[in-house]
């Protein structure tokens, strides 16, 4: 199926619709993402640093699985951030994947890496096809219990989640300022 048409079937099933209330709340979301990136680097940095784990007494805390966690939906929240800036509510991942690359890659808006990052925060080394798959990988990093391969997959993520979340911030901001040149020419 095309990505017009799996937009248009997010739509008829109700995953994903117009709401130009979301524009009013689409900083919220770019908060959101800023947010977890920021708890991000902070259980990587616990985690990994000794003399804190011994002040704060928690000395066996590894957290590398959050990381990944916080790392995908920091990214998530900033492709929601986009969206509702356009007037979109999206309620699935897979259709917030798909139409960030509906109306921003397709449109070159945004290029074809960022949304590889994106599909990328998951715990397989391989391109997937979907943030299905990236979910069920999110929910795998929080269950499995490989140590070194969590705290390998949390430094790759902090450095793909921080540049995918500038790089939509930068996107964002270029909608808004769209908008408001096509409100002034309305008027």
């Amino acid at each position: 199926m095309d990505l017009k048409k799996r937009v248009e079937n997010y739509k008829r099933k109700g995953l994903l619709s117009e709401n130009k209330r979301y524009k009013e709340i689409a900083e919220k979301y770019l908060e959101k993402a800023r947010n977890n990136l920021i708890a991000m680097q902070v259980d990587y940095q616990v985690s990994e640093n000794e003399d804190v784990k011994n002040v704060l007494n928690i000395a066996d805390f590894k957290e590398h699985d959050w990381v990944v966690v916080k790392g995908y939906y920091s990214m998530y929240m900033a492709v929601l951030a986009c969206l509702a800036k356009l007037g979109l509510k999206s309620d699935n991942h897979n259709a917030s994947i798909c139409a960030l690359e509906f109306y921003f890659v397709e449109k070159g808006m945004l290029e074809n890496n960022y949304l590889e990052l994106l599909k990328n925060a998951n715990l397989e080394s391989s391109y997937i096809d979907d943030i299905k798959d990236v979910k069920e990988s999110r929910v795998t990093a929080q269950y499995d219990v490989s140590e070194e391969f969590e705290k390998r997959k949390a430094r790759e993520v902090i450095d793909g989640a921080k540049k995918f979340v500038d790089r939509l911030e930068k996107l964002f901001y270029v909608i808004k300022e769209e908008m408001k040149e096509e409100n002034e020419h309305q008027k």
